[in-house]
């Protein structure tokens, strides 16, 4: 019998969604609010329909029409953990709070990135993303993988004291070559989702480069096969089981994760859940995650100062890290 998300769970989720279209000039923190309140009753819900959910090492069920996983997935690795700064403790199977970051670009300009648009507000120049990271690091987080926040939701598992997942969706080469050496110097891993068809495309992440990732203790989530707008529903099947499969035989591990494109129902979110994924996550501004499969994200944007970033964490820093001094010019006689 096909197993599916509790429909309360998904009714209150489209419903609050169906709020958020209905209410376009409503503040962001007023849906935050609202989303918050209702992942708190969601929550003991959840977590009594978890056990019915499929696993992540369980075979999708078989689909008339649509694609199915035909063999088993390359044998999980050692989820790395980084060397925490205070003692983890358990955490028990539940909701989790937890500020998931999500980044598309980090770059200064076309030479960075030949995909780069000066005009987009999706770009984050090199210093502020080092400025962001230190300001976690000197707050005290640790970075740690999706799939433990998933874990933690699901039957529970061992948490640092402040958490937080640094996410980066549509699998840009700056991933390797900008964010990655300044979140090496802070002590964080990251989880990069990729397109598997954009997977060595021109200014996108090599398979070479990503398994360098994998090593440093990244985890790689599914973004689609074409990053394609899923509430469109067209090619869900290549979009959310074929990319999943062609990404675990490009790469040798195991892909748990995906990262919606577009704002998904209840269809689409069973397709996740159908389809061998333990867990996903979307857009929604929150730190509070009752539910695996609806774990939201805050999306950085240009035009959100440190003191904006600061504000979105949940356990705030004391103070902000000061700006770099600027080279001064040099008076000419």
């Amino acid at each position: 019998m096909k197993k599916t998300i509790p429909l309360s769970i998904l009714a209150l989720f489209m419903t609050l969604m169906a709020l958020s279209a209905c209410s376009p000039k409503a503040e962001p923190m007023d849906t935050n609010a609202i989303y918050t309140e209702a992942a708190k009753t969601v929550a003991v819900q959840f977590t009594e329909a978890a056990a019915k959910i499929p696993t992540a090492t369980s075979a999708p069920p078989t689909a008339t029409g649509e694609p199915t996983a035909t063999s088993a997935p390359p044998t999980a690795t050692t989820e790395p953990a980084p060397a925490p700064t205070e003692a983890w403790t358990f955490h028990p199977a539940g909701p989790v709070v937890a500020p998931v970051l999500l980044y598309n670009s980090v770059a200064d300009s076309a030479e960075d990135d030949p995909n780069y648009q000066w005009e987009s507000n999706f770009n984050i120049t090199t210093n502020d993303f080092h400025m962001q990271m230190l300001t976690l690091k000197e707050a005290g987080y640790t970075a740690i993988p999706v799939s433990l926040i998933v874990k933690a939701i699901r039957e529970g598992a061992e948490l640092p004291p402040k958490p937080v997942a640094i996410t980066f969706d549509i699998g840009r080469q700056t991933i390797y070559t900008k964010a990655f050496p300044i979140m090496q110097e802070m002590g964080f891993i990251g989880n990069a989702f990729i397109p598997s068809n954009y997977l060595d495309g021109g200014g996108m992440l090599t398979t070479e480069q990503t398994k360098e990732l994998i090593a440093a203790g990244w985890e790689i989530g599914s973004n689609g096969m074409n990053h394609t707008d899923l509430t469109t529903y067209q090619n869900l099947g290549d979009e959310i089981s074929n990319s999943r499969l062609a990404l675990q035989e490009k790469l040798g591990v195991e892909i748990t994760t995906f990262a919606y494109v577009g704002n998904p129902d209840s269809q689409i979110i069973n397709r996740v859940v159908e389809w061998g994924y333990a867990g996903a996550v979307g857009l929604l501004q929150t730190t509070e995650h009752p539910a695996p499969f609806l774990i939201g994200r805050f999306e950085i944007t240009n035009d959100r100062s440190l003191e904006d970033f600061a504000n979105i964490l949940p356990w705030k820093p004391a103070s902000l890290p000061a700006q770099p001094a600027q080279p001064t010019a040099t008076p000419t006689q």
